[in-house]
């Protein structure tokens, strides 16, 4: 498994959003293909460069292992 949401040194997490509502741009989990939970935004210098679409399991098996996560809530906002 490949686990997009790792970072490399100079990405950190931007932001930590619920998927749109849109069932257009209904995102899937970038590991397993199911719906996602959450979509991280990952930026270099601030400046959003990918989107990475987690299932509820692959967002928490990122939380335990990305600290950077920590500080957004449940909701998906910075806490």
């Amino acid at each position: 498994m490949s686990e997009p949401w790792l970072l490399s040194e100079d990405e950190s997490i931007s932001d930590c959003v619920v998927p749109s509502d849109d069932p257009w741009e209904f995102p899937v989990c970038a590991e397993c293909g199911q719906a996602a939970y959450r979509v991280l935004h990952v930026a270099v210098s601030g400046i959003v460069k990918r989107k990475v679409p987690l299932c509820g399991r692959h967002f928490i098996i990122a939380c335990l292992r990305v600290p950077e996560l920590n500080k957004f809530t449940r909701a998906g906002k910075s806490g």
